[in-house]
């Protein structure tokens, strides 16, 4: 068994991100998301994982890190930024060194990948975010 990645996932909010207390910052940005100036995004974490047998498979964990981007500029920075955040919380190196025979040098030695879903994706284009997905090798 061995790491083949490890990575980070953004997706769109499934429901709206709630921050306390509710400043004047917060209602504007409130108001340009219902704009749809700022996109609200979720991290998860994973770990993509070859077995003795050649066969693949993907263990996924969810992350606390979120963040409202904006639309009207260009978006990559807050996105790698959101990427970096969740990988610094990275809760899920325990459970899969704790139900996979991995070392934490494998894992943090691994390739690391940002990835977008295809809704975040969607909208980042729609946006007119003009950037193409990457190009590593046996990407999906």
């Amino acid at each position: 068994m061995r790491v083949v990645a490890t990575g980070v996932e953004l997706r769109l909010a499934d429901e709206p991100i709630e921050y306390e207390p509710l400043t004047p910052e917060e209602r504007g940005e409130r108001e340009r998301v219902a704009r749809g100036e700022l996109v609200e995004v979720r991290a998860s974490l994973f770990v993509e994982i070859e077995e003795d047998d050649g066969g693949r498979s993907v263990i996924q964990g969810w992350s606390p890190a979120t963040a409202r981007i904006d639309l009207t500029s260009d978006p990559t920075s807050a996105l790698v930024q959101l990427a970096r955040d969740a990988r610094d919380e990275d809760d899920l190196l325990g459970d899969v060194l704790r139900d996979e025979d991995l070392t934490r040098f494998e894992y943090h030695a691994a390739p690391h990948r940002i990835e977008l879903a295809p809704d975040l994706r969607e909208r980042l284009e729609a946006a007119n975010w003009r950037d193409r997905p990457p190009r590593w090798k046996d990407a999906p």
